[in-house]
């Protein structure tokens, strides 16, 4: 009867697991993927460390999704200017908290398991000091609409995003390449 109750279990949290995992991206990068239909970022670090990122802006206005900003090293808000470090600490803008972590129970060499949502900390105050590794991306995507010189298309390789947008919720916005370069003609 224990055996029977065992395997039970057993196929129970594998199907759990099964349901709950994500490719894992080649140490020191950051890529782009879905949890159960919610849209996240999987950063690991050099250091082996592992994140499973909310990719979700905090910030309250619509609901967005963050860039992942290579040249930087930072997740962005390309709406309103919020920057997250690679663990998804706040750095700067608008954003009221961090962006929120998923547990990692386990992974192999290419497939991570995923666990619950976690909440996500209030940020602190004032900005931190963080360094940037290169430009931002924000700035050459002109989100704003400041420059008079337009969206620099050198940015799109800079930029980690979501590329199956349909498998998620409709009432989300990402950038994407068409977003990027042609966001003056179609605001969300």
């Amino acid at each position: 009867m224990l055996l029977g109750v065992t395997a039970v279990v057993l196929v129970a949290n594998n199907f759990r697991a099964d349901a709950r995992t994500v490719e894992l991206p080649p140490v020191g990068q950051v890529s782009a993927d879905a949890v159960e239909g919610s849209p996240v970022f999987v950063v690991h670090r050099e250091d082996d460390t592992i994140y499973v990122l909310d990719a979700v802006s905090p910030h309250a206005s619509f609901p967005k999704v963050l860039a992942w900003c290579k040249s930087a090293g930072v997740f962005e808000d390309l709406w309103h200017g919020s920057m997250f470090d690679p663990t998804g600490r706040w750095i700067t803008g608008p954003a009221p908290t961090d962006m929120a972590r998923y547990e990692v129970l386990g992974h192999s060499s290419d497939r991570l398991t995923v666990g619950e949502r976690q909440p996500a900390t209030d940020r602190p105050q004032m900005a931190r000091a963080f360094e940037l590794e290169g430009p931002r991306c924000d700035v050459r995507t002109d989100m704003y609409g400041l420059s008079s010189t337009g969206v620099d298309p050198a940015v799109l390789n800079d930029l980690v995003v979501h590329r199956d947008t349909d498998k998620f919720a409709d009432d989300l916005w990402f950038p994407t390449r068409d977003r990027v370069l042609g966001h003056a003609a179609s605001s969300p």
